[in-house]
């Protein structure tokens, strides 16, 4: 993993046909463009985290993102995609979302997911099975 850690990128566009990020591959840079594949189905832990992404549209396909995988970014819009069903801890938190969209097969929501953020108007999937402590915090 640590592939690109911490070497200054600010721009990243994941080619078609990667289908996993691994753990900390562009963890610590200066990301502000973040182009990711609709081929794309799973992103590591710390992946991207402590960047400057402010704008992120997920792959339809993504089925799967660890933890920490965009704490500390400037994210202000974020829209689920339908195949993620779990969203992990502390995946988005550290952020600026005032604008999230969870759809109806999100089932659950881990500690700290969404953590201090900027979340003004949140409406909670019918499906939802569990949320973790301090998630909306």
């Amino acid at each position: 993993s640590f592939s690109f850690k911490d070497i200054g990128i600010e721009k990243v566009d994941i080619p078609i046909g990667i289908e996993e990020i691994k753990d900390y591959a562009f963890e610590k840079n200066k990301i502000e463009i973040l182009h990711l594949p609709e081929s794309l189905r799973s992103i590591g832990c710390s992946a991207f985290a402590e960047n400057n992404i402010s704008k992120l549209i997920l792959p339809n396909n993504i089925e799967n993102i660890d933890e920490f995988a965009f704490i500390g970014n400037n994210l202000e819009k974020l829209a689920i995609p339908l195949n993620l069903n779990s969203i992990k801890a502390s995946v988005f938190s550290n952020n600026k979302i005032k604008d999230l969209t969870l759809h109806d097969y999100v089932e659950n929501i881990d500690k700290y997911a969404f953590y201090n953020n900027k979340i003004e108007d949140l409406t909670l999937p019918e499906n939802l099975r569990s949320i973790g402590c301090e998630a909306f915090a």
